[in-house]
C-alpha cells in the first residue's frame, strides 16, 4: 500500500485527501516570495494546525509527512501524532531565517490515523510539551502525507566511537548501519545513502546493499567521503520487499586544532558525560574548563569533607584530554546559612567558607591553579546582598584561604553579570582588586552579535578601570555566550557571533582568558533560553554530542590564529564599517575580516590562502558578508584593503 494525500494551507487551498483547521476563529493568512501561506501565531492558547485525512487509514502503516514552511525567525515546530495508542512528538525543526521556503519530511512509524488527537489524525504544534513554545510565528504553505508499508527492519547509525559522531581531518569518515531484520524470512534490501549540509542540501548520493537472515542482524561500513568541513546530516533509506524504512543522524568534520591557551569552556561534568564531551573541547582547541565543586556537595557535615568519585573521574576525563581547570568556589552550604542564596555575611559562615576552600584547594593541589571565588554576585539571583562591601568582606578571608593552601593559585572575581560598571569600580575603588589576580566579567549580549552589542567598549571600559584603580590585574572573560533559537539567534549566527567575540576579546593584551558558556547544552527544550548555549547538544538529543556550527567554527579558529593578540584592528566598535584584524604568523600574516551591514568581494591578493568560518579552502573572489573569512598572506602584504571592493563593482 502506498498513496499519497494533500492539503495546502493558504485560503481556500486545495486539497486531495487531507484537511486542516485552527481552533481560533480567524486563521491568519499572508503571503512569502509570491506564495500564498498561512501564518500560525504563537500569541494565542492553541497553537497547532490539525489535519484529518478523509479516509480510513489502516493501523501500523509508516508516513512520511512533508511539511513546507518559510524559513523567517529563529522559530521552531515538531508534529504531534499518535502511535502505538500513545501521543507522540517528532523531532523539532529549527528555523535558520534564510528567508526561503523549505520542505521538511517527518518519517512516523506505526502511526494510528484514527481521527482521535483532538478529533484529528496529526497537527502541527509551536508549543510542544516537550521542547517548549516557539519563540516566533511561523509561516506555512502546504502539508502531504505519503503512506507506505514500514521495512520489517531495526536501523541504529553509530560511528562505533566517535563521540556526536564527529571526525577531524585526516580521519576517514565512517559510520556504521546495524539493521535487524524483525521478520522470519530472509531478504535482500537497498540502501539509498544521502549525505545534506546543515541547510538539508544534498552534498552526494551512494547506494549499499545489505543481505539480512531471518531474525538476523547485519553491520554495514558506510564511508563517506566528505572534505569540506562543517556539519552533515546522513539519510539512509533501507528498501526491501516488504516496504522501506528511513532514518537520519547528524555528523561533522572539523579541523582539527592544537590548544588555544586563552580560550575555556564552561561545563557541568559534575552533572553530566565528561568522558565523551572532554575530549571533543580540546580537538576544536579549548585549553581550560570552568566548573565548580559546591561547598554544600564537599561539607554536607560540619568538618566533614568528602571529594565525590564522580568528581574524581570528571576530574580524570579532563586531565586526559589535556584540559586545564578553573574551579568556581561557592555557594552557600545549609549546615551554616539559611534563607535565599547570599554571598556569606555571619562570621560563622565566613569563616566556615574559608575553610572549605583551604581544604579543597589542598586537596586538589597541582590538579588546578586558577580559582574564581562567587559568581555573579551583583545579581540577586546569586546574593541577596548585592552591594561590592558585602562580597569584599568575604573575599578578604577567601583570597588568603586560597593563597595558604597553593601560594602559586590564580585568583578571580568577582564574575559580575549585566551592565555591571558602576559595580565594579566601587569594588575597585574600596580596594577589591588587591585579592585578584584577574578581574572577572560576564559581558553577555543577549541578542546582537558581538559588534552590534559593543562588546569591544564593554571591555575597553573594564580595562580603563582596571588601569584607573589596580594596574596589575589581567582581564577574564568567565562567561559570555548566546543562546540558539531565543531572540533572533540562529545555529549560524551563533557560530559567527563566538569566533568574532574572541577575536576581539584577544585583541586586548590584558585578556588572561576566555570562558565560553557554555560547551555544551544542558537539554532538550527548544525554547529555554538556558538550555541552548552548547557548541554540542546534549547527550538525549537525537544524536548525543552532535556537533553545532559554532564546533567547527571554534576549531577552524583555534588552528588558523590560536591565542594571538592582533597587531591591527579595525571596525570592531562600528558595525557600519568592515571589521578587520590582523594576526602575525610565522611565515606572513593572517586576517580575519568580514562586515556586519554590506557585503564586498575579496580578491585574493598574490599567493594568498582564503578559507570560510569552518576553514574550508574558498575561491579567490570570496564574498565578505557576515561571516568571518580569514586570508593568509605573506609578509609582502601587510594590508589587503586594497583587494576589498564592494559587491557590485569593478575590478
Amino acid at each position: 500500500m502506498n498513496f499519497k494525500i494533500y492539503c495546502g494551507l493558504e485560503e481556500n487551498g486545495k486539497s486531495a485527501g487531507l484537511e486542516s483547521w485552527q481552533s481560533c476563529v480567524y486563521p491568519e493568512f499572508t503571503e512569502r516570495a509570491g506564495r500564498k501561506c498561512r501564518r500560525l501565531i504563537i500569541n494565542q492558547p492553541d497553537k497547532r494546525i490539525y489535519f484529518r485525512t478523509l479516509c480510513d487509514i489502516p493501523k501500523g502503516l509508516a508516513a512520511a509527512v512533508k511539511i513546507s514552511y518559510f524559513d523567517e525567525g529563529t522559530g521552531h515546530f515538531a508534529l504531534l501524532y499518535k502511535g502505538g495508542g500513545e501521543k507522540r512528538y517528532s523531532e523539532p525543526v529549527l528555523l535558520g531565517n534564510t528567508m526561503q521556503w523549505k520542505e521538511y519530511v517527518f518519517y512516523l512509524y506505526g502511526v494510528d490515523f484514527d481521527k482521535s488527537l483532538c478529533a484529528s489524525d496529526f497537527c502541527i504544534d509551536l508549543a510542544p510539551k516537550i521542547y517548549g513554545c516557539s519563540a516566533e510565528h511561523i509561516i506555512f504553505g502546504s502539508a502531504e502525507v505519503e503512506f507506505y508499508e514500514a521495512a520489517p527492519v531495526k536501523i541504529n547509525i553509530t560511528s562505533n566511537g566517535a563521540a556526536g559522531n564527529t571526525f577531524f581531518e585526516t580521519e576517514e569518515v565512517l559510520l556504521f548501519a546495524e539493521t535487524e531484520n524483525t521478520s522470519d524470512s530472509a531478504f535482500c534490501a537497498e540502501m539509498k545513502i544521502s549525505v545534506l549540509d546543515d541547510n538539508e542540501n544534498i552534498v552526494m548520493d551512494m547506494q549499499k546493499t545489505a543481505e539480512l537472515a531471518a531474525r538476523g542482524k547485519s553491520m554495514t561500513e558506510l564511508k563517506i567521503p566528505v572534505t569540506g568541513f562543517g556539519i552533515y546530516i546522513l539519510k539512509l533509506e533501507f528498501i526491501c520487499a516488504g516496504g522501506r524504512k528511513i532514518c537520519r543522524t547528524r555528523f561533522a568534520y572539523s579541523m582539527r586544532a592544537q590548544k588555544n591557551d586563552r580560550l575555556g569552556g564552561c561545563v557541568h561534568f559534575t552533572e553530566r558525560d565528561s568522558a565523551a564531551v572532554a575530549p571533543l573541547m580540546s580537538a576544536c582547541g579549548f585549553g581550560y574548563i570552568r566548573d565548580g565543586f559546591l561547598w554544600k556537595d564537599y561539607e554536607t557535615q560540619k568538618g566533614a569533607f568528602v571529594f565525590r568519585p564522580e568528581w574524581e573521574r570528571y576530574l580524570g576525563d579532563a586531565e586526559k584530554a589535556g584540559l586545564d581547570m578553573l574551579t568556581l568556589l561557592g555557594f552557600n552550604n545549609p549546615l551554616y546559612h539559611s534563607g535565599a542564596l547570599c554571598v556569606p555575611k555571619t562570621s560563622e559562615e565566613i569563616s566556615a567558607f574559608g575553610k572549605y576552600i583551604h581544604t579543597l584547594v589542598s586537596f586538589l593541589g597541582s590538579r588546578c591553579g586558577m580559582y574564581e571565588i562567587w559568581n555573579e554576585p551583583n545579581l540577586a539571583s546569586f546574593s541577596e546582598d548585592i552591594s561590592p562591601e558585602a562580597y569584599i568582606r568575604v573575599l578578604k578571608a577567601a583570597a588568603p584561604a586560597v593563597k595558604s593552601a597553593n601560594p602559586d593559585a590564580y585568583i578571580i572575581g568577582p564574575g559580575t553579570c549585566g551592565e555591571a560598571l558602576p559595580w565594579v569600580e566601587r569594588f575597585l575603588r574600596l580596594g577589591g582588586g588587591e585579592y585578584l589576580d584577574a578581574l572577572s566579567i560576564h559581558p553577555y549580549i543577549w541578542t546582537p552579535g558581538p559588534v552590534d552589542g559593543g562588546l569591544f567598549k564593554k571591555l575597553s571600559d573594564t580595562e580603563a578601570l582596571i588601569q584607573k584603580y589596580c594596574p596589575k590585574l589581567k582581564l577574564v572573560v568567565s562567561e559570555l555566550g548566546w543562546s540558539v533559537q531565543s531572540g533572533g539567534v540562529t545555529r549560524k549566527s551563533h557560530a559567527e557571533y563566538f569566533v568574532k567575540s574572541l577575536a576581539i576579546a584577544q585583541s586586548f593584551k590584558i585578556l588572561e582568558k576566555y570562558f565560553m558558556y557554555e560547551f555544551q547544552d544542558s537539554g532538550i527544550s527548544v525554547s529555554d533560553v538556558e538550555r541552548n548555549f552548547g557548541f554540542v547538544e546534549y547527550w538525549e538529543a537525537p544524536t548525543p554530542y552532535a556537533a553545532k556550527p559554532a564546533y567547527t567554527a571554534a576549531a577552524a579558529f583555534n588552528k588558523l590564529i590560536g591565542g594571538k593578540t592582533p597587531d591591527m584592528l579595525c571596525g570592531a566598535d562600528n558595525p557600519d564599517a568592515i571589521t578587520m584584524l590582523r594576526f602575525k604568523a610565522d611565515d606572513g600574516f593572517t586576517f580575519m575580516v568580514w562586515s556586519e551591514r554590506r557585503e564586498y568581494i575579496l580578491s585574493a591578493p598574490e599567493n594568498a590562502n582564503i578559507y570560510d568560518i569552518n576553514g574550508n579552502a574558498a575561491d579567490n573572489d570570496t564574498v565578505i558578508g557576515v561571516s568571518p573569512v580569514y586570508v593568509q598572506t605573506g609578509f609582502n602584504t601587510e594590508d589587503i584593503t586594497a583587494f576589498i571592493r564592494r559587491k557590485g563593482e569593478g575590478k
